[in-house]
């Protein structure tokens, strides 16, 4: 196994300067030797653009993991064509596990080295779009990962080695195809396209000879925003994100279709047509986003002194007639009657390997505490790290498990099982759903995958995923809990008694 990692310059000039950005952190060798496509990284910011389109980069390779004695798992890999493709070629991956201990993480769909596909399923099927590649024969593979997973906490420190997770890895045999397409190398720059940021979406792609060319950028419901045409080999267009009457378009993913014949036989007005035999697209998800709302200082919510964290203490007033300072000296947070339970989270200690440092929840620091912090959400994927018996006994004294700025806190309420399917499943969930539905769908998919382990299944019991949120029972209009990555208000509560709590039985 194999790391790269890349860098756009060797000074200190250049949008990363002389900083080395982990690219690739698990390359899988195929015997004697490895390979890896770099196509550019949408999501590191600044973001890394394709080599096409930023012709300097520097890479550097480490070996960093080597074949052990874990038995792999076998991954199989069939295409349902292989010859002078013209158009989707169907890929379809199966995974055998090498024993029962052995469980899911993901199988990985690599075409010339560039992973194109990520799943979490034994048994599935995808397509290839054989107009995004150079004609010519290409090398598709595919790349399983599996674990053997514990309890993220042991019973005591002593068993933290046996407590590690188990990684095994297989690749399946290459197959080879060879395309065979009049629009080839079809490449766009960035999936997702924000103008308002300055970004410019660049599109490229091949044709065999001297060609009439159409391209059209439509939005997620296909309505045209924008067309560019010309005569040449290749295609080239860099759209600012403006229409046709100079209207600048919302950030938001964009398909990109290619009208195209070869010159020879004349060229065609510039007209939009969905049914030409010789479109190709680029397929892209189709959801929008929205800009993050400005927040005002919030009222009523503060830290109380707990563990050896001293903060100024405004208790929210039970009684509207009783002045606020007599109310703070009647209610001192040095009394034990305000002495709360709660949370504590581990963190590693790397200087004593097998220990923890433990940090109070309410005394974490998730932001700015006048609001500014621009963080709105936090996941807490550990064992107990949000109860429903501690959030009642810090609720009922004025004690509140998230700082102002946040809007929802996720956490667990029984232990949890680290599965690596977790971060996958939550990520691509967060594109359709919910961030509370994405968390606990996430988690019982994990669990499920976890109990396919005979050392687990008959252990686990069930399992509840929680949330701390904000409700609108006493100001606003907007329940936190209905918050997506894409959607939010920013009209919510900021009382203390709209903190609330909710926990979700999510296995079996």
């Amino acid at each position: 196994m194999y790391q790269i990692e890349s860098a756009d310059s060797l000074t200190d000039i250049g949008s990363q300067g002389l900083q080395w950005v982990i690219r690739e952190s698990d390359c899988a060798s195929k015997g004697t030797n490895a390979e890896w496509m770099d196509v550019g990284d949408s999501q590191w910011i600044p973001r890394i653009l394709p080599p096409r389109f930023q012709p300097m980069r520097f890479y550097r390779v480490t070996k960093v993991k080597q074949a052990t004695l874990t038995p792999p798992p076998t991954v199989t890999l069939q295409l349902d064509q292989s010859n002078l493709v013209s158009g989707f070629i169907y890929a379809t991956m199966n995974l055998s596990y090498a024993d029962t201990n052995q469980q899911m993480s993901s199988v990985k769909l690599f075409v010339d080295g560039q992973e194109i596909y990520t799943t979490t399923d034994e048994s599935s099927s995808t397509y290839i779009n054989s107009s995004e590649w150079p004609n010519g024969q290409h090398e598709i593979y595919a790349v399983a990962t599996t674990v053997d997973t514990g309890e993220t906490l042991p019973d005591s420190d002593d068993e933290t080695a046996t407590n590690a997770a188990n990684f095994a890895i297989a690749v399946s045999d290459s197959q080879f195809a060879t395309f065979s397409k009049y629009i080839s190398e079809f490449f766009v720059s960035t999936p997702f396209f924000d103008p308002a940021n300055g970004q410019t979406q660049e599109i490229v792609a091949t044709f065999p000879e001297d060609t009439c060319w159409n391209l059209y950028v439509l939005d997620y419901n296909f309505n045209p925003v924008r067309e560019f045409s010309g005569q040449s080999s290749t295609l080239y267009a860099a759209w600012d994100g403006t229409d046709g009457n100079d209207n600048q378009s919302s950030d938001s993913f964009y398909d990109y279709y290619i009208q195209a014949r070869p010159s020879q036989f004349g060229c065609p007005p510039a007209a939009f047509s969905m049914s030409s035999t010789t479109m190709s697209s680029a397929i892209s998800a189709n959801s929008e986003t929205t800009s993050a709302p400005s927040q005002g200082r919030p009222a009523r919510i503060q830290f109380n002194k707990l563990s050896g964290i001293d903060e100024n203490v405004s208790i929210p007033s039970l009684n509207p007639t009783l002045p606020p300072a007599e109310e703070t000296a009647a209610t001192a947070n040095t009394d034990p009657d305000y002495y709360v339970t709660h949370s504590f989270v581990p963190i590693y200690n790397v200087k004593q390997p097998g220990r923890y440092q433990w940090l109070p929840l309410p005394g974490m620091d998730f932001g700015k505490s006048d609001g500014s912090s621009p963080l709105m959400w936090m996941g807490l994927y550990g064992c107990y790290s949000l109860r429903d018996q501690d959030f009642i006994d810090m609720w009922t004294k004025f004690e509140l498990p998230f700082p102002p700025n946040l809007r929802l806190l996720l956490g667990s309420e029984e232990g949890i099982f680290i599965h690596p399917v977790f971060g996958i499943r939550f990520a691509d969930d967060l594109n359709t759903m919910t961030i509370v539905d994405a968390w606990c769908d996430a988690a019982g998919y994990a669990d499920k995958q976890t109990a396919k382990s005979l050392k687990w299944r008959f252990l686990m019991g069930t399992r509840h995923m929680t949330y701390a949120y904000r409700d609108d029972s006493q100001g606003g209009s907007w329940k936190t809990s209905q918050d997506s990555i894409w959607n939010w208000s920013n009209d919510i509560s900021y009382d203390w008694y709209d903190v609330s709590f909710q926990s979700v039985q999510v296995y079996p």
